[in-house]
């Protein structure tokens, strides 16, 4: 990523949820994986957590709101 540019991960892990916290990236919880559910996810605490990407286009509108 360029420096000062906003970084956005998207993923279905704790690991996912910890890699974008090390990295000061916003997280983006999906809550699709067969392994880990979305009370796992939750408890981490991610910027965002969502049942799935059902959202489409609308969350890149969501994502550029929490940015600012």
């Amino acid at each position: 990523a360029r420096s000062g540019a906003p970084v956005v991960l998207i993923g279905d892990t704790p690991n996912d949820i910890r890699a974008a916290r090390a990295n000061g990236a916003l997280s983006i919880a999906v809550a699709t994986g067969h392994r880990y559910g979305r009370d796992e996810l939750a408890a981490l605490e991610p910027d965002m957590l969502l049942d799935d990407l059902s959202i489409g286009a609308g969350l890149l509108d969501q994502v550029m709101a929490r940015l600012g």
